[in-house]
């Protein structure tokens, strides 16, 4: 089971023995036309399959394709922007 929020926690999966996250580093607008294969995926997984299918799946969307943790990320995101 996979979802795609940035904004949640993997932990709302816990229910489910294989789980993921996989969420693009983007802000979507109407007014903007977005070019997929140039937006960041960030993924995580609970084990190493997870991992390697959601690799597999999120680089035939993006070439920018990242294990992360989303707390890193999002501290350095708040640095950037300050």
């Amino acid at each position: 089971m996979v979802h795609t929020s940035g904004a949640s926690s993997i932990d709302l999966l816990n229910k489910h023995s294989k789980r993921g996250v996989m969420y693009p580093l983007q802000t979507f607008s109407q007014d903007r036309r977005l070019h997929w294969q140039e937006i960041p995926l960030l993924l995580e997984g609970n084990n190493t399959d997870v991992k390697d299918k959601l690799e597999k799946l999120s680089k035939t969307l993006s070439t920018v394709v990242t294990h992360a943790k989303k707390k890193n990320v999002y501290i350095c995101i708040l640095l950037l922007l300050s």
